[in-house]
């Protein structure tokens, strides 16, 4: 907020001169002018009244300090008027705006990510029967990797379960790992991460199973069913008749561990 200023108290600095002895030894000034001596121009000051001219001795030193003085105050005074200016501006030109009236999303009802895990995790382990600490770990890997690749975590929940029962050390006969039972000679290089980490298999997991619904989608009315057949037996046998059983058992799996976690 702006500093009240004494305007009266700025306006009279250096007006009122002090009666000294003049600069020249000898001079003394006095009502009716100089009486003796010769004045110095440069060091007294003028000030008329009624009684005539009356001489006012003042030094050069405190004369320029009370000009300055008056200067700073009125510089002081012009920067006060300018910021109230600039102040009211802003308020000035809202009025001419236009307002509108826009819902904003309710956030405070949203869980947090904690919360979002947490339940998630107790789905999984009432659903699966998982030890606590086994639920919590693959329920933060599922939600991260299902949210990146825009699945839904069910499905991704499910698929782990049918391959490894959430065991992160599974190895298969053919060499897949993990606990999305990835096969490191095919999509170790593509995936780009080490699949022994569990975190990091799911995550593969989730990106081949997306990569497969995409693929699928250009050509299939039923992508989802597709992709698990792909996953399971590979994109090129997914509708060979010779794997045609094993892919509808699998997908039979995953339909059932579904029903399982949408039951809770």
């Amino acid at each position: 907020m702006p500093t009240a200023i004494d305007l009266d108290h700025a306006s009279r600095i250096g007006t009122h001169g002090v009666r000294t002895r003049s600069a020249n030894r000898g001079s003394r000034c006095t009502k009716g002018g100089v009486q003796s001596g010769v004045a110095d121009p440069g060091s007294a000051a003028f000030d008329r009244s009624d009684e005539g001219v009356r001489r006012i001795s003042e030094p050069r030193g405190r004369r320029s300090g009370h000009a300055g003085a008056r200067r700073a105050a009125l510089l002081l005074l012009a920067a006060v008027f300018a910021f109230a200016a600039v102040g009211t501006a802003p308020r000035a030109d809202q009025e001419h705006r236009v307002l509108l009236n826009v819902a904003l999303p309710r956030t405070a009802d949203r869980p947090t990510w904690a919360e979002e895990r947490a339940v998630f995790a107790a789905h999984l382990e009432r659903a699966f029967r998982l030890e606590p600490s086994i639920a919590d770990e693959f329920g933060g890997w599922i939600l991260e990797a299902s949210t990146r690749q825009t699945l839904p975590p069910e499905l991704l929940a499910s698929l782990i379960m049918t391959e490894s029962s959430f065991r992160k050390e599974a190895r298969s006969a053919m060499g897949a790992v993990g606990p999305g039972q990835v096969r490191p000679d095919l999509w170790g290089a593509w995936c780009g991460v080490n699949l022994a980490d569990p975190g990091e298999n799911v995550d593969c997991a989730a990106r081949i199973l997306a990569h497969y619904v995409e693929l699928c989608a250009q050509n299939s009315t039923d992508a989802v069913a597709c992709a698990l057949r792909s996953y399971n037996v590979g994109y090129r046998n997914r509708n060979n008749r010779y794997y045609f059983a094993a892919a509808d058992r699998y997908l039979a799996k995953i339909e059932r561990y579904l029903d399982d976690l949408r039951s809770i």
